[in-house]
């Protein structure tokens, strides 16, 4: 399914334009558009997660932005993201796991990407389903925030929620 090594990013959450880590990119990418993957989104406080909906009877999906780079820029961006994304840090547990995705686009491209989801476990069980409701390229997509989402505006708001 994948052939080469992704030169972006399926953003969902916080790491998208205009929220709480759209800082921590290292590097502006060469291009941002909307893209939907294959996913169950849930709703965890102050930021969402993703998880595998593969063998799901629901075909679900997850409406964000493809960040694409340039191939040079690609190990300091992972570099960055997964110490953002708490993901193969030294001697730390994964809070979250970068995996290889199929990113559908708008001209129904499909483009290999890294996303980060959350391992399975009772964060996920108690989390709150963020439903598809809304119609993106001929699919039902979820998408975050929805109405009922609480968006941090700083780090500290984060840790309060």
């Amino acid at each position: 399914m994948f052939e080469s090594q992704p030169i972006a990013f399926f953003v969902y959450g916080t790491l998208k334009r205009g929220y709480l880590r759209d800082s921590v990119w290292p590097f502006i990418p060469n291009h941002i558009e909307p893209a939907c993957i294959r996913a169950r989104l849930v709703d965890l406080g102050p930021y969402p997660a993703i998880q595998d909906s593969t063998g799901s009877e629901k075909d679900e999906w997850v409406l964000g932005e493809l960040w694409s780079f340039d191939p040079v820029h690609m190990p300091a961006t992972i570099a960055a993201l997964d110490e953002a994304e708490g993901f193969n840090q030294l001697n730390q547990p994964n809070y979250y796991l970068r995996k290889l995705v199929q990113a559908h686009t708008s001209d129904n491209r499909a483009v290999n990407a890294f996303a980060y989801f959350m391992p399975d476990g009772e964060r996920l069980e108690s989390a709150r389903s963020i439903p598809a409701s809304l119609e993106w390229n001929n699919k039902r997509c979820a998408a975050w925030p929805d109405p009922l989402a609480r968006v941090p505006k700083s780090f500290a708001e984060e840790e309060a929620l």
